[in-house]
């Protein structure tokens, strides 16, 4: 439980006893499916990158009309000098 309150703190999150402890029930029966995927022995299997193996077809690139600048800005909540103006995350 403690781990999952310093999660909470590094997020900024503020957490319930009861939120806390269902994120740390959830957390150990992921950990513990993930130990079971560590245990299954990989030696000689290549690593793949897609299970589709590059034979995926892929459309066209087609140009199409974009809105404008302005048409999304007017939509922002905040907007500073043309940009959207968001809070500062760090």
């Amino acid at each position: 439980m403690q781990r999952i309150k310093e999660l909470a703190a590094l997020e900024k999150l503020a957490l319930t006893a009861e939120e806390a402890a269902y994120i740390e029930e959830n957390a150990q029966f992921l950990m513990t499916g993930f130990a079971a995927l560590d245990a299954v022995n990989t030696d000689g299997i290549e690593p793949m990158v897609s299970v589709l193996g590059g034979n995926a077809p892929l459309r066209e690139d087609i140009c199409a009309k974009m809105l404008s600048r302005e048409t999304l800005l007017d939509s922002a909540p905040e907007q500073h000098e043309g940009y959207f103006a968001v809070p500062r995350t760090l």
